[in-house]
């Protein structure tokens, strides 16, 4: 298959989200020419889009800096990069600032959605992710002169010298090829391979899979994070955990309130909460102790549900969210391989083995920038190397449909790596996952983006098997 070149920058940030919007702004912003590849449409892909809009961040005081770190210690069962931790609590109040100046109907907010101390959050009105996301686009296009590919899916890394020289990526079948002096993968994470999610569809541990096949490390990759707080049925909705600290309750099949006897009740830690949850034969949601005042202007769409279907009850079950895992970085965001950053949920450590809620998008207002910043100082000192874009791993184009292939998967990452693991059903989707890959080599498919898809999620699921595998005891969102 013929690679053909698409252009060269200083920059190239592979990925739409928060986190490489901000680092591309920040790129742009330290003299380098700088272009976004995303799957999708930048500003609407990511699971930014689907978050809430909540920022945590620590406030200057010295002493409450210092909670905040243990909180987040304490959240990812003290097996967080506490290197990553630092520059994350140090540097989150600063960088929720710095959105304000730009993101209208952006609040900072007293009232935590713990109930606790930690109380220092930012929020959009409405809680939206994407009301965020479109507002940075848009800075992006107005003020910037950064260069913009959507629909382009980034395949490989091209390095020469040990380093990196450019990005091969597909769109529409064909393959092309950019040359870049550093590359920063934004990609998001992988919680897609599993059948129930709250992400998007784009989450596939891309970015993972393409630093993995260079030969980097990953970490942490056993570790899932499960979202507790989803009414699944008469509707599907997210719920806004601070209606917890209104008056609403989880109850069992048997009308009881399983979380009574836990200290911050159904604001604990989102992992024990979720196997908790899962404990249950079946959870639902009580809003009777809400004023109908509050739910009209914090969760207006759950009372909409509750008047629409007044006989149904809430029912909830918790959802592959986040995954805490990813790419080797360094406080700097660089990775062991020279030329090459990465930044947000594509990464891993920062964490531990558990996110403490609205540290997701702080993370992308931390690290994006400083990827950003970094890959541009990289650049300057660089010149472009003359390369052949070969790749080796590509199927011919054909009529193979493989989104069959990638259902399976999806299913039985679900039933066999999901809240709860074992040892057998880990080696039974180990040997599932196997399989599959020898089914995808034989395909010939018709859509190309979905077969890279499709592998990438069967090296992202192989490396979670293994991990989970050898990790025996339970810790945190991984429980055995």
């Amino acid at each position: 298959m013929s690679i053909n070149f698409a252009g060269q920058f200083d920059v190239i940030v592979v990925g739409g989200g928060l986190s490489g919007m901000h680092a591309a702004i920040e790129a742009t912003r330290n003299g380098t020419n700088v272009a976004i590849i995303s799957k999708k449409k930048t500003g609407k892909s990511g699971a930014s889009v689907v978050s809430k809009s909540i920022h945590r961040f620590s406030p200057e005081d010295p002493d409450l800096r210092r909670n905040y770190f243990n909180r987040a210690l304490e959240a990812g069962r003290y097996m967080n990069d506490k290197a990553l931790l630092k520059v994350l609590v140090d540097n989150g109040s600063d960088a929720v600032k710095k959105l304000l100046s730009y993101i209208p109907n952006l609040y900072l907010n007293n009232k935590s959605d713990d109930g606790l101390l930690y109380s220092n959050i930012a929020y959009h009105n409405p809680k939206k992710g994407v009301f965020i996301t479109s507002r940075i686009r848009e800075y992006i296009e107005d003020h910037t002169c950064i260069s913009i590919f959507d629909g382009f899916t980034g395949v490989e890394i091209m390095t020469k010298n040990n380093s990196v020289s450019g990005l091969i990526v597909e769109k529409d079948n064909e393959l092309q090829y950019f040359l870049a002096k550093s590359i920063i993968l934004a990609t998001g994470g992988y919680a897609y391979i599993y059948k129930e999610t709250s992400t998007t569809n784009d989450e596939t541990g891309d970015g993972i899979a393409m630093a993995l096949r260079k030969g980097l490390s990953a970490i942490d990759m056993e570790f899932v994070q499960f979202y507790p707080y989803r009414v699944v049925s008469p509707a599907i909705h997210d719920i806004f955990p601070n209606l917890f600290s209104e008056g609403a309750i989880f109850v069992n099949e048997k009308n009881e309130r399983f979380m009574e006897s836990f200290p911050k009740k159904e604001l604990e830690n989102r992992d024990t909460l979720s196997r908790e949850i899962f404990n249950q034969k079946e959870v639902f949601l009580k809003l009777e102790n809400c004023s109908t005042s509050y739910l009209l202007k914090e969760s207006p769409e759950l009372l909409a549900i509750q008047k629409k279907y007044p006989n149904k009850p809430l029912k909830v079950v918790p959802k592959a969210h986040f995954s805490m895992g990813g790419i080797c970085i360094k406080p700097d965001c660089s990775t062991d391989l020279d030329g090459l950053f990465a930044c947000g949920e594509v990464t891993g450590g920062l964490h531990g083995a558990n996110r403490l809620a609205g540290y997701a998008l702080t993370e992308t207002a931390v690290f994006g920038p400083i990827a950003g910043k970094n890959a541009a100082l990289h650049a300057k000192d660089k010149n472009h190397e003359a390369i052949n874009a070969e790749i080796t791993f590509l199927p011919r184009i054909g009529q193979d449909n493989v989104i069959a292939i990638k259902k399976q998967l999806r299913d039985t990452m679900w039933k066999k790596t999901g809240i709860a693991k074992s040892k057998e059903e880990l080696l039974d989707a180990q040997e599932t996952i196997s399989k599959l890959k020898s089914q995808l080599d034989k395909c010939q498919p018709s859509k190309l983006k979905d077969w890279i898809e499709t592998y990438n999620m069967l090296i992202v699921a192989h490396v979670m098997i293994k991990s989970s595998l050898l990790r025996q005891e339970s810790r945190g969102a991984h429980f055995r």
